[in-house]
């Protein structure tokens, strides 16, 4: 079934990397000099109620805005932090947002620290609707000084999880002389009777150390996470795993990409109300894209359909993907060494078939990634673009 984009483009107020290695560089330079960067991405989310949220960084501070209708005028709502801190806000790291079932809000960010890549998974919360906030508090309970980051959280009907790429295991092999791939992959669950997170959860060892980690949650409520694991000989394929305490990670892709670094691409998940889970990611070492798809049915053990897209001679990277019913849409951006453009597909069908590539918006100005929101059956994608204000395109099939 070919599906054609009809896009509302409507007015919001306000490329491909290969991670550090550390060889022939000079690590504290390169992190200064990335902590000094003015902050590129935002955060944004639909609450319950439909009016979307926006989150962006000023000056240490995270700064809140609403709009009630679909970003055509914002009012601010104060700020989440009182002391300013350095906080993490490009390529896959940005400010998260979720919304509890009575009206709570939840805003969490990766801390950046002095020391090279290293940083705090923090986390504020209100529950007056953003009148008032909780003060700032660290996830990550061993509070040392190295990397706790690539934070996300989820706030479903069992409650609200936050999970984030941690190097503790890293750090304390290294100091018994012992190989160590990658990061681990750790968690934590909110207790909102305390207002804390709890004790630290590891879920897997050897994750990427620069991915941005996806996490959605099935429909009975089990948050489930899909990351860039490196697995046995430095391959760095995808796995997923529910976060119910007894269900182990599984591998999801199967590019058998080698590479002695982290590619700075984490996936992307949505999961629709029967359970089928839809998977993005990229991928260098399977033929001529870079990008690709795969459903994912309820109880099947692996991606089945799965299919490349974008083009790779314009540096197709950081896909998105959500859900809405049976409509499903991918969103990527592409550089053609002039400017940057948002591109996008739909499917009509749950993800099986789908309609030819279009082009959304572009920019010849630095941009963020792109990302795709869902909100009452409507999905929308949100751009960010410093010097022109961000944009919010909703995307829609023909004759809806």
């Amino acid at each position: 079934m070919k599906t054609k984009l009809a896009v509302a483009l409507l007015p919001l107020l306000s490329g491909v990397a290969l991670a550090h290695s550390g060889e022939g560089h000079d690590m504290n330079a390169m992190w200064q000099k990335s902590m000094a960067r003015k902050p590129l991405a935002i955060g944004a989310a639909f609450a319950p109620d439909g009016r979307l949220w926006r989150a962006e960084i000023k000056q240490g501070l995270i700064e809140l805005a609403v709009s009630s209708d679909f970003g055509q005028q914002f009012v601010t709502q104060g700020k989440v932090n009182v002391e300013a801190e350095i906080i993490a806000a490009d390529g896959e790291n940005r400010p998260q947002l979720v919304f509890g079932p009575k009206g709570e809000i939840g805003v969490g960010w990766t801390q950046s620290l002095p020391q090279p890549f290293s940083g705090n998974a923090r986390f504020a919360w209100s529950n007056d609707g953003g009148k008032s906030w909780s003060a700032a508090q660290t996830i990550n309970d061993d509070k040392a000084p190295i990397s706790h980051r690539f934070l996300a959280l989820d706030w479903g009907r069992q409650g609200l999880t936050a999970v984030w790429l941690d190097a503790r295991d890293k750090v304390a092999a290294k100091a018994k002389k012992r190989d160590y791939r990658g990061s681990a992959l750790y968690s934590a669950r909110f207790d909102a009777a305390s207002g804390r997170f709890g004790s630290n959860l590891k879920l897997a060892d050897h994750s990427c150390e620069c991915c941005r980690v996806a996490l959605a949650h099935d429909p009975d409520g089990t948050p489930v996470a899909l990351w860039r694991h490196v697995f046995d000989g430095n391959v760095r394929d995808h796995a997923l795993q529910r976060l119910d305490g007894k269900s182990s990670l599984q591998q999801v892709s199967f590019d058998a990409w080698k590479i002695e670094a982290c590619p700075h691409h984490g996936p992307s998940l949505a999961i629709d109300a029967d359970g089928t889970r839809h998977l993005t990611w990229f991928n260098q070492n399977s033929g001529p894209n870079l990008l690709f798809y795969g459903r994912m049915p309820a109880k099947a053990n692996k991606p089945e359909n799965v299919q490349g897209f974008g083009n790779p001679e314009q540096q197709a990277s950081h896909p998105v993907v959500a859900s809405a019913g049976q409509t499903v849409v991918l969103a990527w951006k592409e550089f053609d060494g002039k400017q940057s453009s948002i591109r996008s597909m739909l499917s009509r069908d749950g993800g099986k078939t789908w309609g030819a590539p279009a082009t959304l918006l572009t920019s010849s100005n630095e941009a963020d990634h792109p990302q795709l929101l869902q909100s009452q059956g409507r999905i929308f994608l949100i751009w960010n673009i410093p010097e022109q204000g961000s944009k919010v395109v909703e995307l829609r099939s023909e004759g809806n």
